[in-house]
């Protein structure tokens, strides 16, 4: 169970030494182990060990199960503003097939402040657009680029695919409280006009 192997692992770090064969086997089952869980307790050993790199962990956002290329993001995310290799690799898991590597996804986007995160973040947010989760993680990543976000998510036509009007009303309250009056009322009436427009909006903008 759970409790059994982290167990386990601290036992490997606190009584192992880091010897340069351990390192290498640990990086050989990342990359060639046939366990998923075999893989991620590889990641967390060398992220323990001190010894895990940004080819590690390409490796591992590129791996078959999710699981580890869930915990990958989680791993990189201090790096994600110094690495551009990283980094392009968490924009890439804006599209990946499990939600919650794109949700960890846009946890990471999050930590920047550029126009690069829109169209991941707009991709997260058209993938699960009822997921309350989801919607957290991309309103917390995205206060600096609101207007380009704005303007994305109304781009996207309603459809039973990609209803995103539970995102509006948040959205609008975002705007009005993080932004000055002349841009706030700029977004807000693009709101209103955009195929999601609502009296939810009409109130927040008055």
């Amino acid at each position: 169970d759970n409790w059994q192997r982290e167990t386990a692992q601290r036992l490997l770090l606190n009584e192992t030494e880091r010897t340069p064969a351990l390192i290498a086997l640990l990086r050989q089952t990342l990359r060639e182990g046939e366990n998923p869980h075999a893989r991620l307790y590889s990641l967390y050993l060398l992220d323990g060990f001190e010894s895990l790199e940004t080819a590690d962990l390409i490796v591992a956002m590129e791996d078959v199960h999710p699981a580890v290329r869930e915990h990958a993001i989680r791993l990189a995310r201090p790096e994600i503003g110094t690495s551009d290799l990283l980094r392009s690799h968490i924009v890439a898991a804006s599209n990946d097939e499990s939600s919650r590597v794109r949700y960890y996804a846009a946890l990471a986007l999050g930590d920047l402040t550029g126009s690069e995160i829109v169209v991941p973040m707009l991709s997260i947010a058209r993938a699960l657009p009822d997921d309350d989760w989801t919607q957290a993680a991309v309103f917390s990543g995205i206060r600096e680029q609101l207007a380009p976000f704005t303007s994305g998510l109304l781009d996207v036509a309603p459809s039973a695919e990609a209803d995103l009007s539970t995102w509006i009303g948040p959205l609008a309250r975002m705007v009005a409280q993080s932004q000055s009056s002349e841009t706030a009322g700029a977004i807000l009436s693009d709101l209103l006009r955009g195929p999601y427009g609502s009296g939810e909006v009409v109130l927040i903008a008055l």
